[in-house]
């Protein structure tokens, strides 16, 4: 059995190698996803097709004004869903769920980490948006993509632990393959409660540790410092599940499962559609 030291050696190689590199790259999917603006706009009142599931620490609270969506999740529903966690799907559904949870959102919503605008196709067009990008690449491509998509904001240069905007002043937030690659989560959501108006939304999609004392977490150990450093920051083993229920979030729809992925097996990946108290 390979010592872990080998393992890390392997593992260095293989990302280095370019090998699925977008499993693991903030702003993009597992594997090689279709771009979402080739794809229709997400409908209006779209309901959950899947259980909502939520740890015991998530509660349930009344939703903002502004959600098109009724509430899908109830104590009882958690508890369900429970039994049926992490389940296995592949890019195509994660695709259609992503698009789902972003589309929710309404009013004036910060996207953080925007990177080069890969949501513009999932944000219901009647949103006013705001992009937060702190890479000056991928900010001059947002830059262009957004005035395509109709958004007449400039993106934002700034990170998510300081996000220059004030108290209050945005509907909801978004993030998608964001909160692995920030220095520290714990700061970023509290600028993102800062910034959110009461009962706020908030829409995460991350990946996320694996349980406790299984063979994906050792891989993930493994993995992180090499991923955070070729891969754009990207920590592979934070528990942002427990992170948010820290920050204050409550969870209304939350989601875990596995994504297949090659080569180091299914990610573990969070879809969370919130609110703030």
């Amino acid at each position: 059995m390979p010592s872990a030291t080998s393992a890390a050696s392997t593992t260095a190689k293989t990302i280095a190698a370019g090998i699925s590199p977008s499993a693991i790259t903030p702003g993009r999917r597992p594997q090689n996803p279709k771009p979402r603006s080739s794809r229709p706009a997400p409908e209006r009142n779209r309901l959950s097709i899947a259980p909502a599931y939520g740890r015991a620490a998530f509660g349930v609270g009344p939703r903002h004004p502004l959600d098109a969506r009724p509430p899908t999740c109830s104590h009882g529903g958690m508890e369900q869903a429970k039994a049926a966690t992490s389940d296995l799907i592949d890019d195509d559904r994660l695709d259609d769920l992503e698009r789902e949870f972003v589309g929710r959102v309404r009013g004036r919503v910060l996207e953080i980490g925007a990177g080069e605008g890969e949501n513009f196709g999932a944000l219901h067009l009647d949103v006013e948006w705001i992009g937060l990008e702190p890479d000056a690449e991928r900010r001059a491509e947002l830059a262009k993509r957004a005035r395509e998509w109709g958004h007449q904001a400039a993106p934002l240069d700034a990170m998510a632990e300081a996000i220059p905007l004030p108290d209050r002043s945005v509907d909801a937030v978004v993030a998608t393959y964001v909160l692995c690659s920030v220095a520290d989560p714990s700061v970023a959501l509290a600028e993102v409660r800062r910034v959110l108006v009461p009962g706020g939304r908030v829409v995460f999609v991350d990946h996320v540790a694996a349980p406790p004392r299984t063979a994906k977490r050792v891989v993930q150990r493994i993995a992180t410092p090499f991923t955070a450093r070729f891969c754009h920051g990207c920590h592979w083993d934070r528990d942002t599940a427990r992170t948010l229920v820290e920050a204050g979030f409550v969870g209304d729809d939350v989601r875990p499962f596995r994504v297949r992925s090659m080569p180091f097996g299914p990610v573990p990946t969070l879809l969370f559609d919130g609110h703030a108290p």
